[in-house]
């Protein structure tokens, strides 16, 4: 009834006559008259792909999980969530059933609430029982001696199930904290830091270059800093219309979901025309509208300058300094060589560093590879970083091609001697379908013609030659990956 009237309110007070997020169910229907008739005419394609699938049925299990599954026991309760429930189930935007984000606010004191009811069913359910089996066992001792009192129930009986209830939720609701990093027992959690970056600091030099006045397009990390003004955008909105457009392509990307498509938004502004590079350093990349655009370079020697994504751009000398770092900095030293045959395209791994917990939750977990290399030379081709991992039985999962810094720093820009770092996007596994057990995270590196590249095939994987590493660091079996790490994998 709620859902009902509030998309009745949106029809007749919208200026849009809908929800401004009506997009994410347009598969279903143009109005909620085509989506129930879409729901009766293929029942069973709705529960499929969207109960069914593992990444939703995962988002039901991050829902109740916490609470021990005891919100089942209480549908009475659970149903008033069932409509955001739902909601978030057939949205075609995939971060509303991921249970990270904000999206399951109002799903929580229902779960709450229908917790509670259920621990007072299920202590209700115990009395009963009790006094069955006591008015059972009374009747049977009065048949036999009708001068026996049947005795009453123990006082502790209802205490004693509340403190085993309650420390069972408890339990669960420890344990799921435990993958996503929420408490301080949670993987790679890390408490707040004022500490001040020289990267950070960075920032306000930038900041200070822009007219109180300019309409700007700021990145999510840096829109807030640039918020007093009459025009502020969060990238990409107006990324065409803007004074100003002012990006960190080592921060996050929100509201994009991945690299790729970021990349591929922040070279289309550079090819546009109307935007020119007023300042660039470390990662930042100030664009001020009217300014002559940046001259463009193939990606690599065979790359098809036709093709947006084969450019690359080079806003100034030193604006990939930031994926430099002094050798102090080297987590977990090794001596790794990966090289092609003819020796073009080489580079030295000196040190790694996996973040992933031990025991990785397939559903809720999430990692991050970062890597530190050394070049004698530039490579003819850029190279691209490849995440595997290897199941108990063998299979091999290719989980993450995304390294930011490899669209914007290509390996053969490299200068020789320096420490690069390569940290790749924060990634998950629920998209695999990896069986529980020990699990090996690895690494390949294999020339691409462009950023991100598709073509991952085994066989174009540098070989690699192991001089000084930990034992456990060793090749993955039949491949030329580099395995850097083991972890359990849970559900």
């Amino acid at each position: 009834a709620w859902v009902g009237i509030t998309l009745l309110v949106y029809h007749f007070a919208s200026p849009t006559g809908h929800p401004l997020l009506a997009s994410r169910y347009g598969y279903l229907g143009n109005s909620p008259s085509q989506i129930l008739i879409y729901f009766l005419q293929h029942p069973r394609a709705v529960i499929d792909q969207h109960l069914l699938e593992p990444t939703h049925r995962q988002y039901l299990r991050i829902l109740l999980a916490p609470a021990g599954y005891l919100p089942v026991l209480a549908p009475w309760i659970l149903v008033m969530a069932f409509p955001s429930i739902a909601l978030n189930l057939l949205s075609s935007f995939r971060n509303q059933y991921l249970g990270v984000f904000q999206y399951s606010a109002e799903i929580v004191p229902v779960l709450i609430f229908s917790t509670i009811e259920a621990i007072v069913l299920i202590i209700w359910l115990a009395h009963w029982v009790l006094s069955q089996v006591r008015l059972s066992r009374g009747k049977s001792q009065e048949s036999s001696n009708p001068t026996v009192r049947t005795r009453s129930e123990p006082r502790w009986v209802s205490p004693a199930l509340l403190v085993v209830l309650l420390t069972y939720v408890l339990f669960s609701t420890v344990k799921a904290d435990t993958f996503n990093s929420n408490m301080p027992f949670g993987q790679s959690f890390h408490w707040p830091s004022t500490q001040i970056t020289a990267h950070t600091a960075l920032a306000q030099h930038f900041i200070d270059m822009i007219p109180q006045d300019a309409s700007v397009s700021a990145q999510s990390s840096l829109a807030a800093h640039l918020s007093e003004r009459p025009e502020i955008y969060l990238f990409p909105y107006a990324d065409d219309s803007a004074d100003d457009i002012f990006l960190d392509v080592s921060s996050d990307v929100y509201p994009f979901y991945g690299s790729p498509d970021y990349t591929h938004e922040v070279k289309k502004v550079l090819q546009g025309g109307n935007y020119g590079v007023l300042a660039a350093q470390d990662g930042y990349l100030l664009l001020k509208r009217g300014l002559a655009p940046p001259a463009a370079l193939p990606y690599s020697p065979s790359s098809d300058i036709s093709d947006l994504d084969d450019l690359f751009f080079i806003p100034s000398d030193n604006f990939c300094s930031y994926i430099s770092v002094p050798p102090k900095q080297v987590l977990h030293p090794v001596h790794v060589t990966f090289g092609s045959s003819d020796g073009t395209d080489t580079m030295n791994l000196i040190g790694y560093s996996v973040s992933a917990a031990d025991r990785f939750s397939l559903g809720a977990g999430y990692m991050q590879i970062t890597t530190y290399w050394q070049v004698s030379k530039p490579t003819l081709h850029p190279l691209q970083s490849v995440v595997l991992v290897t199941d108990k039985n063998g299979g091999k999962y290719i989980v993450s091609v995304d390294v930011p810094p490899l669209a914007w720093c290509p390996t053969n820009t490299w200068k020789t001697g320096l420490v690069q770092r390569l940290t790749s996007r924060v990634f998950s596994l629920s998209g695999f379908h990896i069986p529980n057990g020990l699990a090996h995270i690895s690494v390949a590196l294999l020339p691409v013609t462009h950023p991100f590249s598709t073509m991952v095939g085994e066989q174009n994987w540098l070989p690699l030659h192991i001089s000084q590493a930990p034992a456990t660091i060793v090749p993955t079996q039949g491949t030329n990956a580099l395995q850097l790490a083991t972890v359990t994998i849970v559900p």
